[in-house]
């Protein structure tokens, strides 16, 4: 594609795409859900609020092919279950609190045990801290002989 060509495409998608620069969605523009995607390489999410929690689909490229991925979330932060081509991961807390209020509690911490394909369950230790608050991913990292522990980074 010519650079001119390419200028002129993007001219165009800033152009009509204004509500993309415009406010963040409120609550109540998002109770229907959000669809999430980019083009290169593919990846589509969508997510919908279900309860205090949500749930996501996702459809992303990997290796040539296009995979499907689908979660729950007990909280924003707290996947319950996973379900790919890889098989299903399920996530139980022992203390499944709402987690609203993080910044102020300053941590959260639940038992957790960990369910691959509903079996071989794994016992760890979930904790979560403020500063952990604006983090983007979760880690559990086993230990060899007993609890684990998930880290926020």
């Amino acid at each position: 594609m010519s650079i001119l060509l390419k200028s002129v495409s993007l001219l165009a998608g800033i152009t009509f795409s204004v509500p993309a620069f415009g406010d963040c969605l409120t609550a109540k523009e998002t109770k229907r859900g959000v669809l999430l995607t980019r083009e290169a390489p593919f990846y589509s999410v969508f997510y919908k609020p279900d309860g205090p929690g949500l749930t996501e689909q996702r459809l992303m490229e990997r290796d040539g092919s296009l995979q499907p991925v689908s979660a729950v979330y007990l909280h924003p932060l707290l996947v319950e279950k996973r379900v790919s081509a890889s098989g299903t991961h399920e996530l139980k807390y022992a203390n499944a609190i709402a987690l609203d209020n993080l910044p102020e509690k300053k941590n959260w911490q639940s038992g957790t045990t960990l369910f691959i394909n509903g079996k071989n369950p794994f016992p760890a230790r979930l904790l979560l801290g403020s500063t952990a608050w604006e983090r983007k991913r979760l880690h559990l990292v086993p230990t060899k002989f007993g609890p684990s522990t998930a880290v926020w980074n």
